[in-house]
């Protein structure tokens, strides 16, 4: 990721664009879909991990690759970009971790105040991190 310059101050950077677009956005935050490359540049293999949300499931083709190019001001989404998150979401759901992580962001969000007699799991709550 060094070699892109690509850190959290860049994650609406252009060519991470194609996963902001609203209805993909939360598929792939959540590791639901994955784009693995092909033998043909710029085509991908659309790994799905889980159900996906209705409007991501309507966005995406009959088929299951895509081809990506870049359009006006934005470029297309870079290669290794798509790499890494198709390794992490495969990683995550073979372990089951992805469920795990979800389960505690959901539960963190519960949790509006530390207990006053000291109950609350500090450190399962900080585990996604």
């Amino acid at each position: 990721m060094r070699s892109l310059n690509f850190g959290p101050n860049q994650i609406n950077n252009p060519y991470n664009a194609f996963t902001l677009v609203s209805g993909l956005y939360v598929a792939f935050d959540k590791l639901l879909i994955a784009l693995e490359s092909t033998d043909t540049l710029g085509t991908y293999r659309i790994r799905k991990f889980g159900r996906l949300p209705g409007e991501a499931s309507l966005m995406l083709p009959k088929s299951d690759t895509v081809t990506l190019s870049g359009i006006d001001q934005i470029p297309a989404p870079h290669p290794i970009l798509l790499q890494v998150n198709a390794a992490v979401a495969q990683i995550l759901h073979l372990t089951a971790m992805a469920e795990t992580i979800e389960n505690v962001l959901r539960d963190r969000e519960l949790v509006l105040c530390l207990a006053i007699d000291g109950s609350t799991n500090v450190e399962y709550l900080l585990m996604a991190f």
